[in-house]
């Protein structure tokens, strides 16, 4: 409800263009900013089905990669600490079922709320440890989870990655620093921002984008903490 009241104030004003983080899935939302004839892109998410625009990454995508690269590292048995946004349970949904197709063991996820603290990325792996000891790999829905994790398991005596393995997300500042440094899903938001700017000035100059929605894409970069 706050979501759409905001929305039909921007609206008001008649910017030049709106740009929306993740896929709008409100939608009374979804008609006002269609009806208003204002350029909008949706960002950080991929859609079939965009109100005007889209410039994102696929998180079903992620999950599966993620999976993948722990498999290839001789992981069986696997869990996750995670956020319980839309986008984030896409990626946890995407993760248990490559991981069943792998004949893996995926463990029920640890869900924190948001905002990601490295308290919650601590319970969070507590949480899941409780349930199941023998995991061997922890996929993070974002770095600062993966550090708290990473903490806790220094505090337990759990040799990161000897005996654990973590992944976090976003490829944050710290994570290169982190002890051990964080491997992590690496995604380009300064690509994500620059494409939404030239989508929406395009727009408004009368240029309609050569593609109305873009993937730009992720990648894993490994370091210690696997």
């Amino acid at each position: 409800t706050r979501e759409e009241e905001q929305l039909r104030a921007i609206i008001q004003r008649r910017p030049d263009g709106i740009v929306v983080t993740g896929v709008m899935r409100s939608e009374g939302g979804r008609r006002a900013l269609r009806a208003s004839g204002i350029p909008v892109v949706e960002t950080w998410e991929l859609t079939a089905t965009p109100i005007d625009m889209a410039v994102g990454f696929s998180h079903a995508a992620i999950g599966t990669a993620v999976v993948d690269f722990l498999h290839a590292r001789g992981h069986r048995h696997i869990g996750m600490v995670s956020a319980d946004d839309p986008r984030a349970l896409t990626r946890v949904e995407a993760f248990a079922t490559r991981a069943a197709t792998l004949g893996m063991v995926a463990e029920p996820t640890a869900f924190t709320k948001a905002p990601s603290t490295m308290g919650a990325g601590r319970n969070g792996l507590a949480e899941l440890l409780a349930r199941a000891p023998q995991v061997s790999a922890v996929f993070c829905s974002s770095d600062m989870l993966a550090l708290g994790a990473s903490i806790e398991a220094r505090e337990r005596g759990i040799a990161v990655p000897g005996q654990l393995a973590i992944v976090g997300l976003g490829d944050q500042s710290f994570a290169a620093a982190a002890a051990p440094p964080l491997t992590t899903v690496r995604i380009d938001g300064t690509r994500i921002g620059r494409l939404a700017a030239e989508m929406v000035v395009g727009r408004a100059e009368g240029k309609p984008p050569a593609q109305a929605v873009v993937d730009i894409g992720f990648s894993i970069v490994e370091r210690a903490s696997t």
